[in-house]
């Protein structure tokens, strides 16, 4: 399964768990990113979750860790801000995991794109500073 495939199903187990729960993904404006600019995960103090809610939290975490790992890199440091809440997830951190989703939803085939062009420096324009 290739990157593109597995990001499709990604956030198709996602939506058949809001539905589950007769929620859905919640988008933000456009989806631009994945997750709120000013979200800090260490600083949440919404409800706890419960056993079950926990380990759907820890096997969606694992889901985005992979879809990171297959070539989404244009979120790993959302993701890994939230994959350091495994131990005791809150309701805030499975929202934040759920927008994640929404965003892959919203822009399926983002990437980053890397310059692998070698720059030329003049070596006699570079000046120390002190």
């Amino acid at each position: 399964m290739n990157g593109k495939d597995y990001v499709k199903n990604a956030v198709k187990l996602a939506k058949d768990l809001m539905d589950s729960k007769e929620l859905e993904l919640v988008y933000g404006k456009k989806c631009k990113r994945p997750m709120l600019k000013d979200y800090r995960p260490e600083l949440d103090i919404s409800p706890e979750l419960g056993p079950r809610e926990t380990q759907e939290y820890q096997q969606f975490n694992g889901v985005a860790r992979w879809a990171v790992e297959t070539g989404r890199t244009d979120m790993l440091y959302e993701v890994s801000l939230l994959s350091s809440q495994l131990a005791l997830p809150r309701k805030g951190h499975m929202k934040a995991l759920m927008g994640i989703f929404a965003y892959l939803d919203k822009n399926p085939h983002a990437m980053l794109v890397f310059d692998d062009a070698t720059l030329k420096i003049n070596p006699n324009t570079i000046t120390e500073t002190n």
